[in-house]
């Protein structure tokens, strides 16, 4: 098994939940699955501007050339994906907004339905993903 915890504050080892992730990251080593970490402060991300791009004429490659093409390869990788984030007015932080947003290359463009949600399915993924 893989995880993958995305740490989302910028303040990096200074945040309470950057503590609180990474116990729960030593938590999932201990009981003998593999972690990978994305340490978003430490990430050049830019914002997604909604081209459609990966979706229409690269599927699944976008348009900018950042960090986020590891971070999707590590995404698509992961049976487990945990979010840790400090949340600013009812939100997650900026870089996290970003990076959670420039993950739509890893979806398909149509939409899916299941147990009455729809959803776009992930591309080429026979893992299955929940959200919780």
């Amino acid at each position: 098994m893989k995880a993958l915890v995305v740490y989302g504050s910028p303040r990096h080892k200074k945040a309470a939940s950057y503590r609180i992730g990474h116990r729960f990251a030593e938590g999932l080593e201990r009981g003998g699955v593999e972690v990978d970490e994305i340490i978003l402060s430490k990430q050049k991300i830019n914002h997604c501007i909604g081209c459609y791009t990966c979706w229409t004429k690269t599927p699944g490659v976008c348009i900018h050339k950042d960090d986020m093409a590891e971070n999707l390869d590590k995404l698509q990788k992961a049976n487990l994906i945990v979010y840790s984030t400090p949340l600013y007015i009812y939100n997650v932080t900026g870089i996290m907004k970003d990076f959670m947003d420039r993950t739509i290359p890893i979806a398909e463009p149509w939409l899916t339905t299941d147990k009455g949600h729809s959803t776009h399915p992930l591309r080429g993924a026979p893992i299955e993903h929940k959200a919780f």
